[in-house]
């Protein structure tokens, strides 16, 4: 059921947070997840809450700012950051998500709209962060994604690994994609974003999903051959040297 909340506001002990009115919110998939309750129930993981508010992607103005706030000013544009936590996702794994007229968030989570995109619309700036917060945390914190390397991105150029595979070019590195839209993969490729692509269309669904626990491994080999022998040919016969499976 849907049900009403009251307005955030900033006080006292709030001195570095600001209140923001929220202009446009991104989609994401984790809304899904939190709907559904998959993986997990969002109700129950360390709070008493009861309303559950999804959205991980916005872009407000700053309304109100706290006595401590520097780094923004009331009337200014801001990107709001999701990542309350290293590992925590607010309007997923909080109740407190940004799919709301109003948001209070800390300081360093609204970031002010760089001169650089200031001619975006809303909806692009809104739906921004968490995709590229996540394709970046994985290319460049994780993977280490280097010039000269080969990096396969699973998903095929869409959302993440669309972010994935734009930050992995920007390292100077070669991009293949895998997923099922042949007519994207050749957009991609055209657009310099991505090397090469591959249908996974074409690989046998024996290939994937869960290893029984009683295959061994030369039925594990034999079983998913297919798979390796495409990203070869992908790969001009050469094992890629990073994937990117999100």
């Amino acid at each position: 059921q849907f049900e009403n909340v009251a307005v955030p506001r900033l006080h006292p002990e709030d001195a570095d947070r600001v209140l923001v009115a929220v202009l446009a919110t991104g989609p994401n998939f984790n809304t899904n997840f939190a709907s559904l309750g998959l993986p997990v129930p969002v109700f129950g993981r360390g709070d008493a809450a009861t309303v559950h508010v999804p959205g991980s992607d916005a872009l407000g103005i700053v309304v109100d700012a706290g006595s401590a706030v520097k780094s923004v000013k009331v009337g200014q544009a801001v990107i709001l950051d999701s990542w309350t936590g290293r590992n925590i996702i607010r309007g997923y794994e909080t109740h407190d998500g940004f799919n709301a007229q109003f948001a209070v968030v800390d300081e360093e989570r609204a970031l002010a709209v760089p001169d650089e995109l200031k001619s975006q619309s809303p909806e692009r700036m809104a739906a921004m962060l968490l995709t590229y917060g996540t394709a970046y945390r994985a290319v460049v914190e994780r993977l280490a994604v280097a010039p000269g390397d080969s990096v396969l991105l699973m998903g095929g150029g869409k959302g993440t690994s669309f972010a994935g595979a734009q930050i992995a070019k920007a390292l100077g590195a070669r991009v293949i994609l895998m997923g099922s839209n042949a007519a994207l993969g050749r957009a991609l490729i055209e657009r310099g974003i991505a090397d090469a692509f591959i249908d996974r269309r074409r690989i046998p669904e024996s290939a994937f999903g869960v290893i029984p626990a009683d295959l061994s491994a030369d039925q594990w080999r034999e079983k998913t051959a297919s798979f390796r022998e495409i990203v070869l040919a992908a790969n001009h016969g050469q094992p890629v040297d990073r994937i990117f499976e999100h």
